[in-house]
């Protein structure tokens, strides 16, 4: 149930690999501007989001909100420099 202040996204633009459509669900960017749009990141590989890009989580946070994480996305590896998909 959304409560009644929440937003609802209906529409999401998708691409045909899980990379570039999780760092655009994220970040609210086309994957090319993450630069994620060519390839998949498997486990264990030192790649993801860079630390310097703001996730949609964040800006929320920014501004007041609460944000919670998935499951999926919290056990995705992360380095000291990318967030892991």
């Amino acid at each position: 149930m959304y409560p009644s202040t929440g937003v609802r996204l209906e529409n999401y633009y998708v691409q045909p690999m899980c990379t570039p459509s999780r760092g655009s669900l994220m970040t609210g960017r086309y994957p090319i501007h993450t630069g994620l749009q060519h390839e998949v990141i498997y486990a264990g590989q030192r790649a993801g989001l860079p630390l310097g890009m703001k996730t949609l989580a964040e800006e929320l946070r920014d501004h007041g909100k609460t944000t919670s994480c998935p499951p999926s996305l919290a056990s995705a590896q992360n380095s000291s420099l990318v967030r892991g998909l």
